[in-house]
């Protein structure tokens, strides 16, 4: 992990400091990631910087941008799924949950003074990914798996399919 980006972060601190950060990881430094991915070896570039809400409650805004390597669920053949995702969070205690959700918000609630950089980050990287990932275009696909889907494609939705059992009344049993 770049040296820019503090592995805890003090919520209450950083906010009243108005901190603003913003570094580069390596997805191998991040253990959820790394499970679905085959290249631990591609970077993320990441910024935060915090505030207080309109509550004072701390804010953090930030962004995340990079690529990862999936596995594309259509040819089982890598891809590379851009990240490109923007966040906004109140960061409250257990307690303060409640009146928090009020200012409109998304709330990320800790229950510690610190909060663990990596698991936070790892949690927006996660949502940041598709939920299936595959190839942007049918085309990168392999071949065989690009005539699955296109024979797929060319059946009408309309067309009343064959119950298999219809066979059935017709035997004399």
């Amino acid at each position: 992990m770049n040296n820019d980006i503090p592995l805890r972060i003090d919520p209450v601190l950083f906010a009243k400091q108005e901190r603003q950060f913003s570094g580069e990881l390596v997805v191998a430094d991040l253990p959820r990631i790394v499970e679905i991915t085959p290249n631990p070896a591609t970077q993320i570039v990441v910024t935060m910087s915090f505030s207080k809400s309109s509550l004072h409650y701390p804010l953090v805004k930030g962004t995340i941008d990079g690529e990862v390597v999936q596995i594309c669920q259509r040819c089982l053949r890598h891809t590379n799924v851009a990240i490109n995702s923007q966040f906004e969070l109140l960061l409250v205690s257990g307690a303060a949950v409640e009146s928090a959700s009020q200012e409109g918000h998304e709330v990320f609630e800790y229950n510690e003074q610190h909060i663990d950089t990596v698991d936070f980050l790892e949690q927006e990287i996660i949502l940041a990914l598709p939920i299936v990932p595959k190839h942007s275009l049918l085309e990168e696909c392999s071949a065989s798996a690009q005539k699955w889907i296109k024979n797929k494609e060319h059946v009408p939705a309309d067309q009343p399919k064959e119950n298999p059992f219809a066979k059935l009344k017709d035997l004399n049993i």
